[in-house]
This record gives structure tokens, C-alpha cells and sequence, in this order.
């Protein structure tokens, strides 16, 4: 009920910094709503919060198909392939740095090693999320230092919107490599075959929709097929230990591509993607728990290294690319990590919550801290980067011989 009235909030403040803004767009009340009704009053108590994991898994089910639906081949061909490669390649390369810095921080900073635990699993969920930007902070932020739209301007739009999938692949590879060693479903299978299951899973998901619809649906018969389905993957998901997130986004994809009914499927998915969402935010708020000094200081070192990573992923792609006349600096623009982020991060606590000396709950309040700061800083940082871009507006190249890069193929 909370995140439905919540959704009916009107969250914008015109007249507060940029970067209260942006953390206020992102969703930081409801994860405070969250944290009073859980770890402030005992409302919510752990355990009834951590009953509420098959909430989750249909909330994060039902992102997914949203997220799935926008991968039409239709959609996907109008953007350049210089613009695809910068997105994947810059989130490919921080990834990996920020997997480093994950690890080298664990190492160096005492209680680190108790709040991040296991090991492994922490640290490439952390780098998942490191990978991922969000464009929340820099819409905002070009709103408001009122920046010209153009190719360079729309090169970091496109990053933040689709980097992501780096981001839930390389989750969905935690997953398959580190199982969970108990829980509904779970079986023995090496992680080739696991990752398979996710793919085989979603395209399943994905037929049983499509067979579902292949008459034209009444609106309520859509609704009830498009339920049904959203429940069946992210159920499929939760049970067999994968991510319903991946799971979902397959089947999206299927419909984006298959079904004659996407435009109105996508229209029901984004009618009730703001209360979803705004619920999960609040059961994420439910599962924190209150941070150590030393838990705070890694959160500000590995926004630092984050931001790093970020920096050198831009730069290596850009060189990578032979991007002409796009600032080495670029990769600083997308320090926003927005609600993926968190996301993933709630997904890792439904697959791990409950495994012997998994401390999931500090890891997910590192990323909420972390996401909060990145969220807060992005516009400050944005605004030192894009006005010293020469010429938003300008043409971006790739190489010899120059060439203009619109949004479409035009």
C-alpha cells in the first residue's frame, strides 16, 4: 500500500541542489521509510522481512520484463554501433576494475573481511554494480545546466541506459559459478550448464506467453496472461537459485521480438512499474542494517575507486574505439548507478540469504550507501565534465574519415 501511494507522490524539488534531487528521484524516502518500519522500530522484524523474498523475486521479475522488452531488434538496430560498443566496452572495463578494488579493499580494511562475506560472491556483486550507471543524474543535471543536446551528450544517455546489462550478465555469472548451497530446487550442475538454464528458462517463459496471446487478448485477459507469466519466470528463477531478474528480462526479450501484443504489454508493465518499484525500495530499507565505521569507510573508498574504474573504462574505450573529439574524462559522466544497482543488489540477498557466513544484508548496505553517494555527487561531477566537453552539440567520430553519430541510423 505504501509504495502505491508512494508512486502518486509528486517527488520532484525544483528549488533543492542537484544533488538532493537526484537522491530524492532515485528513491532514497522510501529506503528511509524502510529502514524506520525495519531496523529503526522492529516493525518489520529480519525475519518477516526476510519472508517476504517471493515478493521480491515477482517485483524483480516484473523489472525485468520491462527491461527485456526495450532489447527489440527493431529498437536495437536504430543506434550505431559505435554507440553499442562505448556502452559495453567502458561498463566490460570497469567491471574488472572494480572487481580489483573490491578485493583490495576487503584486504586492507580491518571487519571487512566479516561484512563482506563469502568472498567471492560479495566482490563480483559489488563489481557488478560498480559497472552500471543510470541516467537519472545526468537528465537532471543537463536540465538544469541547461546542456545542448547532441552526439556526445546522447553517447552518455545510451551508456546509462543499456551498460547495465553488463552488470546483470556478470550477476547472473556469480550465480551460476558460486551456488547457493541449499534452497528450493537447487541441484548440481557446473556453471555453463546453469547459465544455459537462465537462457533456456526465460526463452520458456517467454513461449508460454506468446502461446498464451496468440489470439488478440481483452485488455483484462492480456493483464492476467502477463501476470501469469511474470509469476512463472520469477517463481522458476527464485526456485531453481537463478536471478528472476535474468530470467525475465529473456522472456521480455522474446516478447519484444515475437508478439504482436508488445506495445500494450509494455504498456501495462510501465503502468505499474513505479509502485513495483517503490515497494521493493522500501522492503531493501527493511533489510538494512546499520553500518560499521569501518563498513562507511569502505563505501567512501570504493566510490573512489569506483568512480576510477569508471574514468578508465571511458578512457580505454574511447582509445579502443578512436573516438575523435570526445574528452578523455568522458567515463566520469555516468557515476549515477540508480535503481538497477540496488536491484541487483536486493537479488543477491533473495539467492544468498540464509547460506552459512553470508553476511548479505552489510553488502547490501554497502550498496545502498554507495549508490546514495554516487547518486549525490553525479551532478557536481557531470557538470565538471560535460562543459568542458567542446561541443556538446558537435560531431563525434570514430576513426578516420569523420562522421557525424546521431541517435538513429538515419
Amino acid at each position: 500500500m505504501l509504495g502505491i501511494l508512494a508512486s502518486r507522490v509528486n517527488w520532484r524539488l525544483p528549488q533543492a541542489p542537484l544533488g538532493i534531487q537526484v537522491l530524492v528521484a532515485s528513491g532514497t524516502p522510501l529506503v528511509l521509510v524502510g529502514v524506520f518500519l525495519g531496523p529503526m522500530t522492529n516493525v518489520v522484524t529480519r525475519e518477516l522481512a526476510g519472508q517476504l523474498a517471493p515478493i521480491s523475486a515477482l517485483g524483480l521479475g516484473w523489472l525485468g520484463m520491462i527491461f527485456g522488452l526495450q532489447l527489440d531488434r527493431t529498437i536495437v538496430r536504430e543506434f550505431r554501433g559505435v554507440l553499442w560498443r562505448f556502452a559495453l566496452l567502458q561498463a566490460g572495463i570497469a567491471f574488472l576494475i572494480a572487481a580489483l578494488g573490491a578485493v583490495a579493499i576487503r584486504l586492507s580494511v580491518p571487519g571487512l573481511r566479516a561484512a563482506w562475506s563469502p568472498a567471492e560472491t560479495a566482490v563480483f556483486t559489488l563489481a557488478s554494480v560498480a559497472a552500471i550507471s543510470a541516467p537519472t543524474g545526468l537528465s537532471i543535471a543537463a536540465r538544469r545546466l541547461k546542456l545542448r543536446r547532441g552526439p556526445l551528450l546522447d553517447l552518455l544517455s545510451f551508456s546509462a541506459s543499456v551498460d547495465g546489462l553488463i552488470g546483470v550478465f556478470a550477476f547472473t555469472a556469480v550465480l551460476a559459478v558460486y551456488r547457493p548451497v541449499e534452497g528450493p530446487g537447487v541441484i548440481e550442475l557446473g556453471p555453463d550448464r546453469w547459465i544455459a538454464v537462465a537462457l533456456l528458462s526465460g526463452a520458456l517463459v517467454g513461449l508460454v506467453f506468446l502461446s498464451l496471446t496468440r489470439k488478440v487478448p481483452t485488455p483484462d485477459e492480456l493483464t492476467l496472461s502477463l501476470l501469469g507469466t511474470v509469476l512463472f519466470g520469477a517463481g522458476a528463477g527464485y526456485a531453481l537459485g537463478l536471478s528472476p531478474l535474468v530470467v525475465t528480462i529473456i522472456a521480455g526479450a522474446m516478447v519484444a521480438n515475437f508478439s504482436a501484443h508488445k506495445r500494450r504489454v509494455l504498456a501495462v508493465l510501465i503502468s505499474w512499474e513505479r509502485p513495483v518499484y517503490h515497494i521493493l525500495l522500501i522492503i531493501v530499507g527493511t533489510l538494512l542494517t546499520l553500518p560499521t565505521g569501518w563498513v562507511v569507510l569502505a563505501v567512501v573508498l570504493f566510490a573512489g575507486w569506483r568512480l576510477t574504474a569508471k574514468y578508465l573504462g571511458g578512457y580505454v574505450a574511447l582509445r579502443l574505439l578512436r573516438l575523435g573529439d570526445v574528452p578523455s574524462t568522458m567515463g566520469l559522466a555516468l557515476v549515477a548507478q540508480g535503481g538497477l544497482a540496488v536491484v541487483i543488489a536486493l537479488n543477491y540477498v533473495v539467492a544468498y540469504r540464509g547460506q552459512p557466513g553470508a553476511t548479505v544484508e552489510m553488502v547490501l548496505t554497502t550498496v545502498v550507501a554507495l549508490v546514495a553517494l554516487n547518486e549525490f555527487l553525479s551532478p557536481s561531477v557531470i557538470r565538471r565534465v560535460l562543459p568542458s566537453a567542446p561541443a556538446t552539440a558537435g560531431p563525434l567520430t570514430e576513426g578516420p574519415p569523420r562522421a557525424s553519430v546521431p541517435t538513429g541510423d538515419g
